[in-house]
């Protein structure tokens, strides 16, 4: 059997990726590993280093499965990972998630502030730090987190990675999914996921949503657990036995991001309107209502 996966999820952050690689993973004919993220191929962030830890994922990964999942986020951000993947897997497929800047870069600071990668909680002077970010200098960004992750006007500019995209895989080997469309007909959406792999769809019980905004319950057990995180990776220790993963996951709880106000808008909409008409050029959709608040 192939040793490495042929369906790769890569991005973009905060877009539906784990609920995606969820419901799929149900799938009898396709191989999900436990460790959703490996972010083995690209090299400027490389989570699961050396090539015999990242093929152990799969060595479970049996004939009856026709596709094998690698839902590393970042992938698609990265300059590296999408011809890395290509190099080692030449006929791979791509599943990519999209969403609107004005919901995506909330989330995402959300997200990265409860991760301990964000140390500016407020968004508005996050977002001042995005052009210094995008030069690589490391302002409110935990030691060792790449800070092109967190110069948010790039990052969740889209239309730029999927052009770079474009340019290496043809459109046909590349499915796109709306954020927006995934949460309003997840059913829908799943059925044409399976269209594009060639498989006769299987559907959860229930679609939840996975991954929802979330805040720590106690920062200071956080600061552990990311210590504790950077610590094992300092070591080269690759395994991984999901302790650190149960202790951040116990201490969070749910909360709903405040709403960007009209500044905040225009200011996202005045960076981001040529990009996200970029997109859709791109992959041929309307997406001029991404914009409006």
């Amino acid at each position: 059997m192939v040793e490495l996966p042929n369906l790769f999820i890569i991005g973009a952050p905060k877009c539906g990726t784990t609920a995606l690689a969820s419901w799929l993973s149900i799938h009898p004919e396709i191989f999900a590993p436990a460790t959703k993220e490996p972010h083995h191929f690209s090299a400027e962030y490389c989570l699961t280093s050396l090539s015999l830890d990242y093929k152990k994922l799969y060595q479970n990964w049996s004939c009856n499965e026709k596709w094998a999942i690698d839902a590393s986020v970042w992938y698609l951000h990265s300059p590296t990972a999408v011809p890395n993947i290509l190099a080692a897997q030449p006929d791979a497929r791509f599943i990519v998630l999209l969403r609107s800047p004005l919901q995506m870069i909330p989330s995402m600071h959300q997200q990265q502030v409860l991760n301990g990668n964000e140390l500016e909680n407020d968004l508005v002077k996050a977002l001042s730090l995005s052009d210094k970010r995008i030069e690589g200098e490391g302002l409110a960004v935990s030691d060792g987190y790449p800070p092109e992750h967190l110069a948010y006007f790039r990052s969740c500019a889209l239309g730029w990675q999927i052009e770079r995209l474009l340019r290496l895989v043809d459109t046909d080997r590349v499915h796109f999914i709306l954020h927006e469309e995934l949460e309003r007909s997840p059913e829908h959406i799943l059925r044409n996921v399976y269209k594009f792999l060639k498989l006769t769809p299987k559907m959860p019980k229930a679609f939840e949503r996975i991954n929802e905004g979330s805040a720590r319950r106690y920062p200071w057990l956080d600061r552990i657990a990311k210590s504790l995180g950077d610590l094992k990776h300092r070591s080269g220790i690759n395994f991984r036995l999901g302790i650190l993963s149960w202790l951040r996951r116990v201490n969070r709880v749910k909360r709903k991001r405040n709403p960007l106000d009209k500044k905040q808008v225009n200011e996202i909409a005045r960076r981001l309107s040529s990009d996200v008409s970029l997109l859709g050029i791109c992959i041929k959709r309307d997406l001029s209502c991404w914009l409006d608040n």
